[in-house]
């Protein structure tokens, strides 16, 4: 018998020799060692595709919520962080004997080989969870502002209609054909001195360019908002989780002490160092470019995009 633990390096190492010195023998391994090897070499086939497969639901399933390509990836990548380090913390308690004690348990040289995908599959989907909630009240916030954007142009513009049909008449600045035969209508006078014709616009009370986009959503306003309204939720949500997690943590048995405590820390890191710093911190920097999308992934989601209610209202592209 190999010296160690049943399911040690040397007992492992075991059965791997076992297997390759049998050749085509019908000898078969068995014993929790080899069902360890087994697990651990279906985890290193399997583990790629399941992983390529969430991401690739979370990215296609974000995108038809936020209409974005860039939230999907800082997104994948800010949970990534929380996941890091709340598994960090783990290695270095059960695995390297850090404190282990305090918690009933003591350091194994090694994590139970369940811990990491377990660890990462739950707070994973979690992460995604307070995810949702802050997006969705940025979401609502920016449409709430187009809302009333487009309220207050369609009040106007039947004023500003009239006023230029008004200085047609009139022989105002508005449109005028030049005086000698043949030529083509001349642009406003304010033109031919040099002024733009949004300032020109301005100065009617149309929105200029840099107005509309000024009023088409203030990110950062928006930002503010959806952190204000989903904060006490995502952090209610999280303690409530940490409780629960926590409770593991008194079993006595190893790997559920390891879960209980990686959980904790991923519920708890994310919730607060995650989704109320780095999030938002990121979306003031990003700005406009974070719901940015390719012009047919953007036609795309208009039309088959997830929506919590009516569609969005879209400004004209011409003023």
């Amino acid at each position: 018998m190999p010296p160690g633990s049943v399911d040690g390096g040397a007992a492992t190492g075991l059965v791997e020799r076992v297997r390759e010195i049998r050749d085509d023998e019908p000898v078969q391994v068995t014993g929790v060692a080899a069902r360890l090897v087994d697990f651990r070499a279906m985890l290193a086939e399997r583990a790629p595709w399941a992983a390529l497969t969430v991401l690739a639901g979370i990215f296609v399933l974000l995108f038809a919520f936020t209409g974005s390509v860039l939230l999907p990836l800082r997104t994948v990548a800010t949970t990534l962080l929380s996941l890091g380090a709340a598994l960090g913390v783990v290695v270095w308690v059960f695995q390297d004997g850090h404190g282990a004690g305090l918690l009933g348990g003591e350091g194994l040289g090694a994590l139970s080989l369940t811990v990491p995908p377990l660890v990462v599959s739950i707070a994973f989907g979690l992460a995604m969870d307070y995810e949702i909630f802050i997006l969705a009240r940025m979401r609502e916030s920016l449409s709430a502002d187009r809302r009333r954007t487009l309220a207050g142009r369609a009040s106007r513009r039947p004023v500003h209609a009239i006023a230029r049909h008004r200085d047609t008449l009139d022989g105002g600045p508005a449109v005028r054909a030049d005086s000698s035969a043949g030529e083509e209508p001349r642009e406003p006078s304010g033109q031919a001195a040099g002024v733009p014709a949004g300032r020109r616009e301005a100065g009617r009370g149309v929105p200029t360019g840099s107005t509309v986009r000024r009023h088409t959503g203030d990110e950062r306003e928006a930002v503010v908002t959806g952190l204000r309204r989903s904060g006490r939720v995502v952090t209610c949500a999280a303690l409530l989780l940490a409780v629960v997690f926590g409770a593991f943590m008194t079993g006595g048995f190893s790997p559920i002490l390891q879960i209980g405590l990686g959980l904790t820390l991923a519920v708890l890191i994310d919730a607060t160092v995650v989704r109320m710093l780095l999030v938002p911190a990121t979306m003031a920097l990003l700005g406009r470019r974070a719901w940015w999308a390719p012009k047919p992934l953007r036609r795309a989601h208009e039309r088959f995009g997830l929506r919590e209610a009516a569609p969005e209202p879209r400004l004209p592209t011409g003023v």
